[in-house]
């Protein structure tokens, strides 16, 4: 992200979020102790998406996929532990369900209080249309390896999202430093590559593709084999045609009034230009008084 003014304040918002998400969660322990059923009960804690930022939620970087799973039981058992492998939100399903003794067959995730666990060997991600934001997007985590299919390349990371535009302020940051020449990044471009391919060993923030490097064809030809049989044995439903059973018109309607619904919200014209939401963003903020200079874009 571009170290700017607006960058900070809504990364320190972000903060603020998880500390008072922290707040709420020590009511619950703080009252099922009142009540004596803390040690009497078992609890999963976890997110259902990562950091609602650009190149986060509704992405399949690890921004956007990595999410939080603690776990607390009875009498303590386990404090302290932890386990440093692969983990799906597919698990606290038979995970649940193991510790009330139930057997479920055919589930495809694993028990993390199996004698036996040792976590996955891959995890498959997916993304579909999220709002008015049409997409498809597959991929395989590994360990050290993360491999990521477009099927829709024509289209650029930042097409236009109406849940986004009302939420993410450094996405307008973004589009406007990338108009004044002063921010390039590969996510601005307008066109995505079909396949990504990282090393998160090397490249924990995955910035550098690997897809196109002769050195990488190996992996990359396993971990695009391990999705094509992902894609088949799951009937994966994102091949399918929306507008084959979705009237995709009225859809992309009711999209459309909510996003303009939330821009007369904020007194600002749904076809606002980047220049004029950001100055907007700026006052939302609370910048205005911290030496933000007029010039949009640049800080002192």
């Amino acid at each position: 992200y571009p170290d700017h003014p607006i960058t900070r304040a809504d990364w320190s918002n972000y903060l603020a979020s998880v500390e008072a998400m922290d707040q709420k969660v020590g009511k619950v322990l703080e009252r099922l102790e009142q009540e004596e059923l803390l040690d009497k009960t078992v609890i999963l804690f976890f997110g259902d998406h990562g950091r609602p930022h650009v190149r986060g939620k509704q992405w399949l970087y690890d921004a956007g996929l990595h999410v939080p799973l603690i776990m607390r039981l009875p009498d303590l058992e386990h404090a302290g532990k932890v386990r440093d492998r692969l983990v799906s939100l597919l698990d606290p399903m038979p995970t649940t369900l193991g510790i009330a003794g139930v057997t479920e067959p055919g589930l495809p995730g694993l028990d993390l209080l199996a004698e036996d666990w040792i976590g996955h060997e891959h995890i498959i991600a997916a993304r579909d249309r999220c709002g008015d934001a049409v997409d498809r997007i597959r991929c395989v985590r590994e360990e050290r390896w993360k491999y990521i299919r477009n099927f829709h390349p024509e289209r650029p990371y930042m097409q236009h999202s109406g849940y986004k535009k009302l939420s993410y302020p450094v996405m307008t940051l973004m589009n406007v430093l990338h108009a004044q020449g002063n921010w390039d990044a590969p996510f601005m471009a307008a066109e995505r590559p079909m396949e990504e391919l990282y090393d998160l060993r090397t490249d924990p923030h995955e910035l550098h593709n690997l897809a196109g490097d002769p050195m990488h064809a190996p992996e990359l030809s396993r971990l695009r084999g391990i999705l094509n049989e992902w894609v088949g044995a799951t009937n994966d439903q994102g091949a399918i045609d929306e507008s084959l059973t979705v009237d995709m018109d009225a859809l992309m309607q009711e999209k459309r009034a909510y996003y303009e619904r939330g821009m007369q919200r904020r007194g600002l014209d749904p076809d606002v230009s980047d220049e004029e939401y950001l100055r907007w963003w700026y006052d939302d903020l609370g910048l205005r008084s911290e030496g933000v200079v007029e010039s949009v874009g640049v800080a002192e």
